[in-house]
């Protein structure tokens, strides 16, 4: 009865997002995801020939091949694949964006001209992207059914996916997808990680994958300083307030040292153009993003 009378006050006096953190979800929530996102990459694909190829997917395809021809390469004569030169006649093109997208797409291209899944080249170099847009909706799914319960999950998801530049953007083997999933599952992993620290494990992995998508994830630990230190001080505040419950969220943060120890070496791992010259590389990798050229914008 303590025990209960414990978890009542701890829910009712945490914010939003502590009270959260104690919501489970059930295997029949993990079910539901699995059908909501299956079925939106059921219709990526039966709407996919109406789309052509935009600009930025003829690069990556160019790149994909490239990096496709380089694992078979890898298959057939590691040694030979693995000397610089090899290595970067294949991963040198369009290395101002990191590798994990592309070598997506790679593999699924391969796939394709081995056991002939797709009907059109197109799909087989976008249905990366694709899945990867169901698994966004699946983590979306799983983030609001935890957070606010199993209608607020499955609003979120069709709200989300039936988004028209979402909706268009899914369909495409570019990075706006695959980046919108890492950011989200490294934000879902941290905020587990306040509350459970083996968590922290997750978040150094997920960053990892983010940083190797695309470079927006730089930014992902400054944002959860922020948020970790706001809620350190909230936490501090409720301690003295509270002395007779238990702590809500840890106030070391785990996450951060496994973002700092895991990501950057899960990115260099997974990019092999950066495995000679690795600082060089990366400062010219940084510095075409520090001053890239302006692209104007208009929307509407």
């Amino acid at each position: 009865m303590n025990a209960m009378t414990n978890t009542t006050n701890m829910n009712s006096e945490a914010p939003g997002p502590l009270r959260a953190a104690q919501r489970s979800v059930h295997a029949g929530d993990y079910a539901l995801a699995f059908v909501l996102a299956l079925s939106y990459v059921a219709l990526l694909v039966a709407t996919e020939p109406a789309l052509a190829m935009s600009r930025d997917e003829s690069i990556y395809v160019i790149a994909a091949e490239d990096y496709g021809r380089w694992f078979e390469q890898l298959y057939r004569d590691s040694d030979v694949a693995l000397e610089r030169a090899n290595v970067d006649r294949a991963w040198d093109y369009n290395n101002e964006h990191p590798p994990l997208a592309k070598t997506l797409f790679a593999l699924s291209w391969l796939a394709d001209q081995h056991l002939d899944l797709f009907e059109r080249d197109s799909l087989a170099h976008r249905f990366p992207a694709m899945l990867m847009s169901g698994a966004l909706l699946f983590l979306i799914y799983l983030f609001g059914a935890r957070v606010f319960g199993r209608q607020a999950g499955v609003f979120a998801v069709v709200c989300f996916a039936l988004l028209p530049r979402v909706f268009y953007h899914a369909h495409l083997n570019a990075f706006d997808v695959p980046i919108t999933l890492m950011t989200t599952w490294t934000t879902y992993c941290y905020w587990r990680s306040l509350t459970r620290p083996r968590w922290a494990i997750l978040t150094g992995v997920a960053f990892g994958f983010a940083l190797s998508t695309k470079h927006n994830s730089w930014v992902l630990p400054g944002i959860y300083a922020i948020h970790f230190a706001w809620m350190a001080w909230n936490e501090r505040s409720y301690r003295r307030a509270h002395p007779h419950l238990p702590p809500r969220i840890t106030l070391v943060p785990h996450w951060f040292f496994a973002m700092l120890a895991i990501g950057p070496a899960l990115f260099v791992a997974s990019w092999p153009w950066l495995w000679h010259d690795t600082l060089a590389r990366f400062s010219q990798y940084a510095g075409f993003h520090l001053h890239h050229e302006y692209y104007n914008m208009a929307y509407f």
